[in-house]
């Protein structure tokens, strides 16, 4: 099985070798890297992806597949349109098997996901997966994924901090980074923590498991930590 991911997830072959990296451009014919660096006039300004029509979408992931039965597709749905690639997967059926998982709904999955991928089929993770998980969010913003703000391109405000579960942002607890990152901890003492920041963390615990994310992703309009238990 290959995997790709979309870059804007913020996962690189540096930290995963064995990945593929689906590069996003923007209109203009500008890479995400150019959008996210390049000097600004006014903000905030929204990232905008070139869209592809539907053959283009099945040679593109035909060409990622090459030599392959199965991949699977970690995705961004505010670059990809999930209902065309959700399509192309009923179409290359049976012949390919393409897996598709929204990758921005908990980056600290993503990171439980590719870890064991290195040791296990795809198979026996979903098998693994059939128990109770809990998933959290820390963000500096209640709404940094909702349409109008994950594609801004502005500096993120880090005055506060909220914890969210899967309840959304009902139940939001407010308190500072690392407060909301001891609290996640001391609620599961003793289950293994899947921790997907955009910025450094600092955890001392051993069953916690951290990553920081590439800075060549999206949103940046916030600073968030995904969690998985």
């Amino acid at each position: 099985m290959k995997i790709l991911l979309d870059e804007t997830l913020g996962f690189t072959t540096e930290l995963f070798p064995e990945v593929l990296i689906k590069k996003i451009t923007g209109k203009g014919g500008r890479s995400l890297e150019e959008n996210l660096t390049k000097k600004r006039a006014f903000i905030p300004q929204k990232f905008n992806a070139i869209s592809v029509n539907m053959d283009e979408g099945i040679d593109q992931l035909r060409s990622y597949m090459s030599g392959f039965d199965e991949l699977l597709y970690i995705y961004d749905p505010y670059v990809t349109n999930q209902g065309d690639i959700k399509r192309i997967r009923n179409w290359i059926y049976p012949n390919q098997k393409l897996f598709l998982v929204d990758g921005t709904k908990n980056r600290g999955y993503v990171f439980f996901l590719l870890t064991k991928l290195q040791e296990s089929t795809y198979e026996d993770v979903m098998m693994s997966l059939r128990g109770v998980r809990q998933h959290f969010r820390i963000t500096s913003d209640l709404h940094s994924h909702s349409p109008s703000r994950y594609l801004q391109l502005k500096n993120p405000s880090t005055k506060m901090y909220y914890l969210l579960g899967s309840e959304g942002t009902k139940k939001a607890i407010k308190g500072s980074k690392q407060e909301l990152i001891t609290k996640v901890i001391e609620y599961s003492p003793a289950e293994t923590i899947y921790m997907a920041s955009s910025k450094p963390v600092s955890v001392k615990e051993s069953h916690v498991h951290t990553i920081t994310l590439s800075g060549i992703s999206l949103p940046v309009q916030s600073e968030t930590i995904d969690i998985f238990i």
